[in-house]
């Protein structure tokens, strides 16, 4: 089991787990590795809106993305405010489409969402 021991210096808690530095896998051919990582509400909140879909009625309701995954449980769950609602995975006017960057001609002058 390893231990949390906080570095004052490098101002975070360090996990102390011992490992071997190892040459990048692309040492050789002059390359560095990189990490890709889940930004959006781990590091920053970002103020893009997610539409879930009343299926009786078609109204749009904007969700967070921080409540999100909290309202996604309660989709379709009977006794729940979120019963008749649901996501609508397509291109064109769905669930995520504002995470897509719009044609020019349909922006109207805004920035992009």
């Amino acid at each position: 089991m390893s231990t949390l021991k906080p570095n004052p210096s490098a101002g975070q808690v360090q996990l102390n787990i011992p490992s071997e530095r190892e040459r990048d896998r692309n040492f050789n051919q002059g390359g560095r590795s990189f990490y890709f990582f889940d930004f959006d509400d781990n590091v920053a909140h970002l103020h893009t809106k997610i539409i879930v879909f009343n299926k009786v009625t078609g109204a749009e309701v904007e969700v967070s993305t921080t409540d999100f995954p909290i309202v996604l449980k309660e989709l379709g769950n009977k006794d729940s405010e979120w019963e008749h609602f649901e996501v609508r995975d397509v291109l064109e006017g769905g669930s995520f489409r504002n995470f897509r960057e719009m044609p020019k001609d349909q922006l109207n002058g805004k920035l992009q969402p």
